[in-house]
Formats: structure tokens, sequence, C-alpha cells
């Protein structure tokens, strides 16, 4: 990502910039849904890959809190990265 924006931040080419962070987030929100429905997916399975310890209602609750976590890092990622990269362009 800082990468892609090293060069229209250097150029100041606003436009770019937003285009890239636009996409960005196109990009984080597929990657969430995606590691949503994967997790989903993988949560059907649950009784068959923990076979020592039998599978209730609470063992889901910890799993899907465990994606949540998960979501929650990919969309604070995404923020992060867009208030630095802000914070860049205007002090420079």
């Amino acid at each position: 990502m800082t990468y892609a924006l090293y060069g229209p931040l250097a150029r100041e080419e606003h436009a770019k910039i937003n285009a890239f962070m636009i996409l960005f987030k196109k990009l984080y929100r597929m990657i969430g849904i995606g590691i949503f429905i994967i997790g989903s997916i993988l949560a059907l399975f649950l009784p068959y890959i923990i076979k020592d310890y039998p599978v209730n209602h609470e063992v889901y609750i910890i799993y899907f809190l465990f994606v949540f976590l998960i979501l929650l890092r990919v969309t604070f990622s995404l923020t992060k990265e867009h208030c630095y990269m802000w914070i860049n362009v205007i002090t420079s």
C-alpha cells in the first residue's frame, strides 16, 4: 500500500491518491467478506476438526469471537493506514 502511494504522494497527485484509497478500501472489504464467509463455512466443520472436546454453543461463540477479531484487525489496519497517509499529505 505504501509502495503504491509513494509516487503520487511525492508528486502531490491527490486525485490518484484518492483513487488508490478507494481501491484499497474495496479490496479490504472484499478480504473481510471473504474471511467471514470462509470462517462461517469452517464453523460447520468444527465437530470434525475438534475431536477431543465436545463442541457446544460455547465453542462456536469463542470461534466467532476470533473471526470477529480478525475482521476488526483488517478494518482498523485500513483506517490506520488511511489516517497516516493523510497526515503525511497535510504536513508536507
